[in-house]
């Protein structure tokens, strides 16, 4: 039998038991080696019996001459036996140094020794390697230098992360701190930035030094594209591949910088195989890993210490954003709902300062974010990318294969309710779905947990309520359970928290929008209750009288401005209160609406005096009795009205009330004669219609003004 070698010459065949046929003829010097290892190719072999196989470890131990007996025999023999299958995958041996010239040649005595009848094979083999080293050397002057990727800087307007860094670069810059630390987050909130803050940090430096590098991971999408990206990061020879970028790494400390490490862990299938390549990375003696990763999922391995990234607070928002626009727009009149509206988000806050920067005034900029929400927050000359615009790093989110169907129709709702889902709510809105649709938000840094709720960061609720509306038939649900929410509360009379409330308006817009005005007009008199018990103001009263008013349904309006009224009473903001209650009774007297003329009267009336009785209450009467005169003027006047159209069109029960307010009025002021006999009055009057509290109100305040004038006499 014979065989080509290299160069198309007929080997000699060789003795024996060696299964000369399979012999790869013309092939590579990693080829040939194996080959020869495999078939246990040895000088004089016996001809009685088959040759056995070398066993890899013994070939390495050999070559390398490892005394079993030395201090470091355990790492010579690990570096022996990862050289051997280095050349047998591919990596040719230098010709460079004295010692690999050594091993080489032993390799080939090992193998071939002065066995005449093996001489072919060892010419094949010498071929082979020279051939590889003329290919490499080749590869090398023509190629494109790969270069090791170094650290970025991190933006000059990195602010509000001081307390991160200090902690996790006093870990780095230890030999005894954490192997591997993960930055986690939602889109927008600054990792990247902070692990490259932390790379620069000088007490990381000064244990790296020069070896700290960075891999961007954004488009290796699988375990094997990562050590790949690591391989070129570092500025290896790719023909070496992931265990060339291990020996790298062994000679010092090194820090490795993985940004975007969700990207080739997202697949199911890589998952194992990522963390495996990570976990060998992390084991390598002297090696920390700082990676950023975008959500917040557990990973098995390596074992790392993870942070969870927070928003920026108020005040480091505030000074980003000033940083970056100028510090004047910090007086800006709209300066602090900017704020509110970008939730404390660097990425959203940098872009949007960058357009404001040069401006006079956010009033325009404020205006169309009120217009088209999150989408202000891109950059307006590049193109769209996770860095240049929050609604691409947002959808970049919403495109992950952990991103469920439940988990999907649980985000739309939630871009609906400023204030989030309480556990109750989100149990009666997603039934057996809570659970798993909470967890998987959660896990992607969409969502973000208060306490007793999930909820959204302002900038990407803004982003989902425009883009990821529900369905109907959950957004009829949705409507359905706060609207019945927020009759039973009134109808209990019980206490309603400001979050709700929140959510209660949001939702009575959404119903206002979709212009479902006489379903709108059933939770009027709960809403307005809801406000006035927790002292809130809201624009929706407003914008729903100006819906009424467009279709012509002017008692509609009225109702309204008299609803925002009463709320503003209860604000003690009585200015406001005359305002709407002036407002609404105009329209009731175009409609010829007696009792919502009275009752607008009689609320004027109690605003002036509780003007009149804050005067008092703050010892001003000396500075300003003429308007403090005016007050009690136009509070009496305002009762007298309400009392003379309710007597005109009698409606008794309206005119006792009016009189009795006139008494308070009186009482208040120390006219007790005058007090006494209006009480006395409007106790006739509820007596005729038979209203038997009223009468004993009438009786009992007497009785109790009576007391307090003999206490003051």
């Amino acid at each position: 039998m014979s065989n080509l070698g290299i160069w198309g010459a007929v080997a000699e065949t060789p003795k024996p038991f060696i299964e000369a046929a399979t012999y790869p003829a013309g092939g590579s010097f990693g080829q040939l080696l194996a080959w020869h290892l495999a078939q246990g190719t040895r000088p004089h072999p016996i001809n009685t019996k088959p040759v056995l196989p070398w066993i890899e470890s013994q070939f390495a131990q050999s070559v390398y001459d490892i005394e079993p007996d030395s201090p470091t025999y355990e790492k010579e023999f690990e570096a022996a036996k990862r050289t051997i299958r280095n050349w047998k995958n591919g990596k040719i041996p230098s010709n460079k140094e004295d010692l690999d010239k050594k091993r080489v040649e032993k390799v080939f005595s090992l193998l071939f020794g002065n066995d005449a009848n093996l001489c072919r094979w060892k010419a094949d083999l010498e071929e082979a390697l020279e051939f590889g080293r003329r290919q490499q050397a080749a590869r090398i002057a023509n190629r494109e230098v790969v270069e090791p990727q170094g650290v970025p800087d991190p933006t000059a307007y990195f602010i509000g992360r001081t307390g991160d860094v200090d902690e996790f670069a006093t870990m780095l810059a230890s030999p005894e701190g954490p192997l591997a630390v993960l930055v986690q987050g939602g889109p927008g909130i600054g990792k990247t930035e902070l692990t490259k803050a932390l790379a620069h940090d000088s007490r990381v430096a000064a244990r790296f030094g020069r070896r700290r590098w960075f891999v961007p991971l954004e488009t290796a999408t699988s375990a094997e594209a990562m050590r790949y990206a690591i391989v070129r990061a570092l500025g290896c020879e790719p023909m070496n591949g992931f265990e060339g970028a291990l020996d790298m790494l062994r000679d010092k400390p090194a820090l490795l910088v993985l940004d975007n490490l969700e990207t080739p862990w997202e697949p199911i299938g890589e998952r194992s195989a990522t963390e495996a390549a990570l976990a060998v990375l992390a084991a390598v003696p002297g090696v920390a890993l700082l990676a950023s990763f975008r959500g917040q999922e557990w990973m098995k391995q390596p074992k790392w210490l993870t942070h969870p990234l927070p928003v920026l607070s108020g005040e480091d928002a505030g000074a980003m954003f000033a940083a970056i626009a100028g510090p004047r727009v910090q007086e800006d009149l709209v300066f602090n709902d900017f704020m509110s509206a970008l939730g404390g988000l660097p990425l959203a806050i940098e872009l949007v300062a960058r357009r404001t920067h040069g401006r006079a005034s956010l009033a325009s900029l404020w205006t169309e974010w009120n217009r088209i929400g999150a989408e202000l927050a891109q950059h307006p000359d590049f193109a769209e990318g996770r860095l240049t615009s929050l609604p691409h790093s947002i959808e970049l989110s919403l495109q992950s294969s952990r991103a469920t169907v439940p988990a999907l129709r649980l985000l739309s709702l939630l871009g609906c309710l400023p204030a989030g889902l309480s556990a109750p709510d989100l149990a009666a809105l997603m039934t057996d779905d809570a659970c798993s649709a909470e967890d998987r938000l959660l896990a992607l840094g969409l969502a973000v947990e208060r306490p007793g709720r999930i909820t959204l960061l302002p900038p990407i609720r803004e982003h989902v309520f425009r883009r990821h509306a529900p369905d109907g038939k959950s957004l009829d649900k949705l409507i359905q359970y706060h609207t019945g929410n927020m009759a039973r509360i009134y109808d209990a009379g019980d206490g309603c928290s400001h979050e709700e409330f929140d959510n209660f308006e949001a939702v009575l817009f959404m119903i206002l929008r979709r212009g479902f005005l006489e379903y709108l007009k059933n939770y009027l008199d709960a809403f307005s209750w809801i406000s006035s018990f927790l002292g809130r103001s809201s624009t929706f009263l407003h914008e729903m009288a100006i819906a009424f008013h467009n279709e012509g349904k002017l008692t509609d309006e009225a109702d309204c401005f008299w609803q925002l009224s009463s709320i503003s009473y209860a604000s003690r903001d009585y200015g406001l209160a005359i305002k709407y209650a002036g407002h609404a009774g105009y329209i009731y007297r175009i409609v010829s609406n007696v009792v919502g003329q009275v009752n607008c009267l009689r609320m004027e009336g109690r605003c002036e005096e509780k003007i009149h009785y804050d005067y008092l209450a703050q010892d001003l009467i000396d500075e300003d009795e003429v308007t403090l005169e005016s007050r009690y003027s136009q509070a009496k006047n305002a009762y007298l009205k309400a009392r003379y159209i309710s007597s005109d069109n009698g409606l008794m029960d309206y005119e006792a009330s009016c009189i009795s307010d006139l008494a308070s009025l009186d009482f208040r002021c120390w006219n007790h004669d005058a007090a006494q006999a209006g009480y006395a009055e409007a106790r006739k009057l509820y007596e005729i219609l038979n209203d038997t509290y009223n009468v004993k109100q009438c009786e009992k305040t007497i009785e109790q003004r009576l007391e307090d004038n003999e206490h003051e006499c």
